[in-house]
């Protein structure tokens, strides 16, 4: 006998180990499948198209964006400018079919930041900066009713940093 406390310690039976083993599968597909289920959930939806409960349980659909999608592309020129934060660029692109001053492609942050000065700046002044770009429409979201999170009031604390940054007199903390 030797005194290795190695050799103390027994042997884990083969059905333990192929029950742990087993265990160890299921829980890693669970995972898996559950990640999946998740993903295809969250990203398959689209995001121009909303839903949401109101206090008597009744559910309403909320079709604004495709519907503003749908008069921009029936009641503007074709060659009309559209001015939105970046979040409806592609949107606004792909849909109206009308060109947008910024998109989720743009990388000039200068750009981006102008446009966030406008949607930052008093309507005499954002006109002013409009008119320089040769914009025709600006596309602003409230969420209004439907308490819509996702909209630029929302957004409008990022909207001011990110325009703060080339525009030295926009400061998050006047506003």
């Amino acid at each position: 006998m030797s005194n290795d406390p190695l050799t103390k310690h027994k042997k884990m039976p083969l059905e333990m180990i192929i029950i742990c083993a087993g265990l160890v599968c299921y829980l890693v597909s669970t995972f898996c499948f559950h990640g999946t289920w998740t993903a295809s959930e969250a990203y398959s939806h689209p995001t121009i198209i909303m839903s949401y409960n109101d206090k008597q349980g009744g559910r309403h659909i909320v079709d604004d964006y495709r519907e503003a999608y749908y008069w921009l592309r029936k009641n503007t020129k074709q060659d009309a400018k559209v001015l939105s934060w970046w979040d409806y660029g592609y949107q606004v692109a792909g849909m109206a079919n009308r060109t947008t001053i910024i998109d989720n492609n743009t990388w000039n942050k200068t750009h981006i930041s102008h446009v966030g000065m406008i949607l930052a700046s008093r309507e005499e002044e954002a006109y002013e900066y409009v008119k320089q770009m040769d914009v025709d429409y600006m596309m602003v979201i409230f969420g209004g009713y439907a308490k819509y999170s996702g909209d630029d009031i929302n957004k409008f604390l990022w909207i001011i940093r990110i325009a703060g940054n080339e525009n030295q007199h926009i400061k998050e903390a006047d506003y």
